[in-house]
């Protein structure tokens, strides 16, 4: 595997807000903790404080999450280490986090848990005493099913047809899902890899109660080499150390206020990635799903029921039912970083912009806030695009980004001759003929200037037939560039974002995990492509 970088800010796959904070930049310094630097995680280190009882809670959590879903830790010995190594003072986590998708979701997904698990290896290098241990945070508690019911496989979209009721993804029994999967193990070949992915997606999604529960086991056995801790946090255990945050929101709205003035800055340079909201929670229904809670005058109501609390009975309700309150994706984070002994989190562009957002309502919780680590961004292509790109006088790097930089790029590195310029040194030469002979022969010399006018006329009444053609033969180039790209961006959208592990593995019968991982690097981020 062949491999090359582009820098970030030529890709426009980044906003500039996150290439601002890559960068140092003064103004956002406010808006975060540290810096994504080596030396910095001391400082972290120093400041977090992670009692003995909240790592007892995260310990058992995790050894009752497995034991539930009959998966044998004894089989996962790394990853039993790291979830023993939770109960020492010194230990502490990196996090990354996603939605439930299908087959192990989209190539960003796997470049987010990569990158966690590599920061945890250079974390391990530079502080030995240490012990440093990677988690995905499942946000199972979304109920935005449409967003996870689809799938791109083989050139094919799979879609998960069910009535979610409002609930949160993770809750949802996989009824519907064994067809497809049949479907997709005929398409899959009969390499070895393929077989053990499909075995692992069979294991994972047909013996399994929910989405949580098989999510769990897919990314389990996927990363087990590595001893990725993979965990559920919709749990009353962990809800009831959120209490002081749930009614703080609610029945003060203190975080909206601190987000409000914090935006109004950042908004003054940037586009803003999420809103500042009243209330920050969803409230979890058996019979209605998952739906918002809005205050309403002195009441506050569940968006579309009946359901209202008065401000005395929803304290009442935080106090007994914790587990019925989800965060919103402005108090997540926070919810995470107060049940983990973490130290940063990985996120991609739009995680990073949303989470510069947020230092203003760690502050007002009193939690602390991690660094914020850009994941890995990644390209996987063929050789032979490469070479076909590289006829063109182009690189891949003019492949990514808009149709209109690659046209740009095209015309100004890619046309081969100059018709113009020629049409120039042509005249140019016969007018040196006719300067030199004026002394010497005027016959000579008037014969050259009536050749020379003669051409030149010629050329300008050729000119528009050479414009149109050039003009086609480059509209045919173009075309065939842009299908070139296209490879980059199926559906028109970024790779990353449609492409699977699942689909790469099992197309090249080979394992791409331990590869990527050696490439990437967590203090000096770029787009990383492979060419196999």
């Amino acid at each position: 595997m062949k491999h090359s970088k582009i820098l970030l800010s030529e890709t426009g796959l980044v906003p500039p807000i996150v290439l601002d904070y890559l960068a140092g930049n003064e103004f956002l310094k406010p808006f975060y903790a540290e810096p994504n630097t080596i030396g910095a995680y001391k400082k972290l280190i120093d400041a977090r404080n992670f009692d003995e009882k909240k790592r007892q809670v995260l310990y058992d959590s995790l050894i009752n999450q497995f034991h539930k879903i009959k998966l044998p830790l004894e089989n996962y010995p790394i990853l039993y280490s790291n979830i023993k190594l939770l109960l020492d003072s010194n230990t502490y986590t990196i996090c990354t986090g996603h939605q439930l998708c299908l087959y192990g979701g989209p190539m960003f997904v796997t470049y987010k848990i990569l990158t966690a698990i590599k920061l945890c290896s250079e974390l391990r290098n530079a502080y030995p005493e240490i012990n440093f241990v990677p988690v995905l945070w499942l946000a199972s508690e979304d109920h935005d099913f449409e967003e996870i019911s689809n799938t791109h496989l083989y050139g094919r979209d799979f879609k998960w047809h069910k009535d979610s009721g409002n609930k949160p993804v993770g809750t949802l029994d996989l009824e519907g899902l064994s067809e497809d999967i049949e479907t997709i193990s005929k398409l899959i070949g009969t390499n070895e890899t393929g077989q053990r992915w499909i075995k692992l997606i069979e294991d994972s999604y047909l013996k399994s109660n929910d989405l949580s529960e098989a999510t769990i086991k897919l990314y389990t056995d996927i990363f087990k080499d590595y001893g990725l801790i993979v965990l559920e946090p919709n749990q009353k255990i962990f809800k009831e150390e959120l209490i002081p945050v749930i009614k703080s929101d609610l029945l003060d709205q203190s975080n909206f206020s601190v987000q409000t003035k914090s935006d109004k800055l950042l908004a003054e340079k940037y586009k803003l990635q999420i809103n500042a909201r009243e209330t920050n929670f969803f409230y979890l229904s058996e019979t209605s799903g998952r739906r918002q809670i809005k205050k309403e005058g002195e009441a506050f109501v569940i968006a579309g029921t009946e359901t209202r609390f008065s401000v005395q009975q929803l304290a009442v309700e935080i106090n007994n039912y914790p587990e019925r309150f989800s965060p919103n994706v402005n108090l997540r984070p926070v919810y995470q970083e107060l049940i983990l002994p973490n130290l940063a989190y990985i996120g991609g562009p739009a995680e990073i912009a949303y989470w510069l957002q947020l230092k203003a309502i760690f502050d007002v919780n009193k939690i602390k806030f991690p660094s914020v680590v850009l994941r890995s961004m990644n390209l996987i292509t063929g050789s032979q695009l490469i070479e076909k790109v590289e006829k063109y006088g182009l690189t891949v790097s003019d492949l990514v980004g808009n149709e209109l930089k690659l046209t740009q790029a095209y015309l100004q590195k890619g046309r081969k001759f100059d018709f113009q310029k020629s049409f120039d040194i042509i005249l140019n030469e016969f007018q040196i003929l006719i300067d030199a002979s004026k002394d010497l022969n005027k016959e000579v010399s008037k014969n050259f200037l009536e050749t020379k006018l003669s051409l030149k006329n010629l050329f300008h009444e050729k000119q528009r037939d050479i414009k149109r053609s050039i003009g086609e033969a480059e509209t045919e180039q173009i075309e065939k560039l842009m299908k070139l790209r296209s490879k980059l961006y199926p559906k028109g959208i970024f790779q990353e974002r449609t492409d699977t592990l699942f689909q790469h593995e099992s197309n090249l019968n080979r394992i791409l995990i331990p590869e990527i991982l050696e490439q990437i690097d967590i203090f000096h981020p770029a787009l990383n492509v492979f060419s196999l």
